[in-house]
């Protein structure tokens, strides 16, 4: 059986090609309502948070489905404060359940914000937070929320949220600068992401190459570097966006 990477990896890219060809909050909407369509969750909201002396801001926010009389009351009751899935997202580094976060801290104003949540059918979801640099002075990262996931949908819905997400960021900040002159891909390096965009394994491009799984890999990571992306997927839409492959 095919995992869930196998399976869509090749239409993720699409999506992320289109994304980034579009460069717009109008390419996240789209490319969220498809992953919404493939993950089969309810809801869904990308937000980008600051945090600096312990205060936490929103600097960007692209609502695909959250209900905007809930958006208000969050804003102006500074849920932001005491919302568990911000303050406790800096725990994991995969996508991870509402419900684990909502165990971690039973103060009454966390309890009330879970209450309210729930009145606006946010009542289960999982987020996944993205942040791409650590600064000293300062937190700046991003996270994909989304509402009512069915448990077996969870691979699916997880494997989008991390490919997708460095992306929103790309787009919504200033690290969407690079141009092709900027990048210098060696040959074999563009070799090995024509390949892979063909679908093969580290290990089947080891193969056609006639290098160790190990080397593909090396080259891979130095190739994410120069893309300044974070994964396979968008390392292929990145360099196809900008006639590399």
């Amino acid at each position: 059986m095919m995992s869930a990477q196998q399976t869509l990896s090749p239409i993720l890219v699409e999506v992320i090609v289109d994304c980034l060809t579009t460069c717009s909050k109008k390419s996240i909407i789209k490319s969220t309502s498809w992953a919404k369509e493939r993950a089969e969750f309810e809801r869904a909201i990308i937000t980008r948070v600051n945090r600096k002396n312990n205060k936490y801001i929103f600097v960007d926010l692209v609502n695909h489905s959250y209900k905007k009389d809930w958006i208000d009351l969050y804003v102006s009751n500074k849920f932001i404060d005491v919302d568990p899935v911000i303050i406790y997202s800096e725990e994991y580094n995969e996508p991870f359940q509402w419900s684990e976060i909502y165990q971690k801290d039973q103060t009454p104003n966390v309890q009330n914000f879970i209450e309210f949540s729930g009145d606006y059918g946010l009542e289960s979801g999982a987020s996944y937070r993205f942040e791409p640099i650590r600064l000293t002075d300062r937190m700046d990262f991003m996270l994909f929320n989304i509402t009512n996931m069915e448990h077996r949908n969870a691979d699916v819905a997880y494997f989008i949220m991390k490919s997708l997400l460095p992306v929103y960021y790309h787009i919504l900040s200033s690290r969407n600068n690079l141009i092709k002159n900027d990048i210098c891909l060696s040959k074999k390096e563009v070799a090995i992401l024509s390949w892979a965009s063909s679908g093969k394994t580290s290990w089947e491009i080891g193969r056609i190459i006639g290098i160790s799984e190990c080397t593909v890999k090396y080259h891979l990571r130095n190739i994410y570097q120069k893309l300044n992306v974070n994964n396979r997927s968008f390392a292929i839409a990145r360099a196809i966006s900008l006639g590399l492959i």
